[in-house]
């Protein structure tokens, strides 16, 4: 198969094309472009061989006011009426982007922390037992003190003169909330002379969204530096400490899960309610081609048109609005972009209606035949649109300079 084919890219001519248009004089080969096409804005003829070996083409017989697109062979000096191709980049609208996404009514759920433990250090060495139902869960000691966690009991061994401390972590019950209890020593010879008890708890959570960047960030009473991690979100977030946009469905989210937890390690769990706004991205997708009518040369505004029942005909063109009017180039099973100037062989299939082939199989096209003739089938040359893949030969076209 071999076009002569000069093409016109998402509606904007290109010197280059022109040139081809050129070299397709200087090397003539069988091709229906009239010398008006050869100079105007890239017009030409799309090109096949059909089921039989023999040429066909998608130049039309422009017949009012049925207006068929009728295959033909692509005969040189013929002036068959030709065709332009136009590229158009389609859009698909599937892809979310979160504009912000916004915290309120945040709640700490939690209501049994763990009492304050006192009297850490009582005698040395001193041990302490967790309220019922709640865990010692880390220890740790500086200066004349030590502490270790021992049969789930915190035990304290203060040893010679000077400062110490001592901190513990202790969780309740259902995990819900954790605080830290500490106390601050002096010794001397080992005996504790004073001390000084306090407890970091986490009393409130709050949340402050960001108005610039769409994010939220949760904060605590007992420190503003928390980290923070969000469960149950829905998907296109992440859970992270500020809580950012992503991908998710525009709407109002309920009780979402929150963990809080402070620089000195208390934690806290709760809940919040989330708005997310957000809008549809329109993301590049396969390019589509509409066929331009262009009788002995020049531009139309009709497009070929599949009509049902595999007909094609010429209307007024809607920039591919009409899904009839999208003809899309496969390669293999694949929609590709047609390498127009450098040739290549491709099926092409309209987007309602099925791949384009010749209608006319076991007829030659090559013996001449009146309009009328060609308008009736089965002994009329035409091509439709009811082709459904790309398996046979007169479904296979070749596009070039």
């Amino acid at each position: 198969m071999r076009a002569s084919f000069k093409a016109k890219i998402a509606g904007v001519a290109v010197a280059a094309l022109a040139f081809g248009g050129m070299a397709a004089m200087a090397a003539p080969s069988a091709n229906a472009t009239t010398f008006n096409c050869v100079f105007s804005n890239g017009c030409g003829a799309l090109h096949g061989v059909n089921a039989v070996g023999t040429p066909v083409a998608v130049d039309a017989k422009y017949k009012n006011p049925a207006e068929e697109a009728i295959g033909y062979p692509d005969l040189s000096g013929d002036s068959a009426t030709n065709v332009a191709l136009v590229a158009h980049q389609s859009k698909s609208f599937g892809t979310l982007a979160d504009t912000a996404v916004q915290a309120f009514l945040t709640h700490r759920t939690a209501t049994d922390c763990p009492a304050q433990v006192t009297n850490f250090t009582s005698s040395n060495p001193s041990t302490a037992t967790p309220a019922a139902g709640t865990t010692f869960s880390h220890a740790s000691a500086t200066g004349v003190a030590s502490a270790v966690i021992s049969s789930g009991n915190l035990v304290v061994t203060v040893t010679g003169t000077g400062n110490g401390s001592v901190t513990v972590s202790n969780t309740s019950a259902n995990g819900d909330c954790t605080v830290v209890d500490s106390v601050a020593l002096m010794a001397s010879s080992g005996n504790v002379t004073s001390q000084v008890e306090s407890q970091d708890v986490i009393t409130s959570v709050t949340s402050a969204n960001n108005n610039v960047t769409g994010s939220v960030t949760f904060n605590a009473n007992s420190s503003p530096a928390i980290a923070a991690t969000e469960s149950n979100l829905p998907p296109g977030l992440v859970s992270g400490q500020p809580l950012t946009p992503g991908s998710a469905t525009p709407g109002t989210y309920n009780d979402l899960g929150l963990t809080v937890t402070d620089a000195q390690g208390a934690s806290v769990t709760g809940t919040f309610d989330l708005k997310v706004t957000g809008h549809h991205v329109a993301v590049s997708g396969p390019v589509f081609y509409t066929i331009v009518f262009a009788k002995n040369g020049f531009w139309s505004s009709d497009c070929l048109t599949a009509v049902g029942a595999g007909k094609l005909r010429f209307s007024p063109c809607t920039l591919g609005h009409n899904p009839a009017q999208r003809f899309y180039a496969f390669s293999g099973s694949v929609p590709v972009t047609a390498n127009i100037l450098g040739g290549g062989t491709y099926s092409f299939r309209n987007a309602a209606f099925g791949f384009m082939e010749d209608a006319s199989q076991n007829t030659s096209p090559l013996t001449p035949q009146n309009d009328l003739a060609d308008s009736i089938l089965p002994g009329g040359r035409q091509l439709d649109v009811n082709g459904t893949g790309p398996i046979q030969a007169n479904e296979l076209w070749i596009w070039g300079p």
